[in-house]
């Protein structure tokens, strides 16, 4: 029900975009705080990795028919690592991203990965060895700043 409700929700706002635009695309942060993990419990996918590769799918097939459809060029901006507690989750998520719109742009050049999230992070800042986000893009401990530093 959420992924059809949310994806009414998104090819409506998408349909106010001229065609060929250039367009960015954030999303799985809150898939990753939220509808990933629920799918796990209730055992929808046997595996966070699975359940994430899934969901990167059903991005990767939509952004793909957009593109062709519309002419887009589409940038995939990867899910933000704000929350200190779905961190580790994120960039796991943030890793496939990487991987499967690398592969995705290989075969369609017009869309691609904007590979920066390592830019955000102060490398292993945490007693578990942990990146943190970097102070100066620290908000209100659930968004990101806006500002550019």
């Amino acid at each position: 029900y959420q992924r059809r409700v949310h994806g009414v929700q998104f090819y409506n706002v998408v349909k106010g975009i001229p065609d060929t635009s250039e367009v960015m695309f954030v999303f799985g942060e809150i898939d990753c705080r939220e509808g990933i993990l629920y799918a796990v419990e209730k055992g929808i996918y046997p595996t966070l990795a699975d359940g994430m590769q899934v969901t990167l799918d059903i991005y990767a097939e939509a952004l793909s028919e957009l593109q062709a459809q519309r002419n887009f060029t589409v940038w995939v901006h990867p899910a933000l690592p704000v929350l200190d507690p779905t961190r580790r989750i994120v960039l796991q998520f943030d890793k496939l991203m990487r991987t499967t719109f690398t592969a995705l742009s290989k075969r369609n050049p017009k869309i691609r990965f904007l590979d920066f999230v390592d830019k955000l992070l102060v490398p292993a800042s945490t007693p578990d060895g942990l990146p943190t986000l970097r102070p100066e893009l620290a908000l209100d401990g659930t968004h990101i700043s806006p500002k550019k530093n």
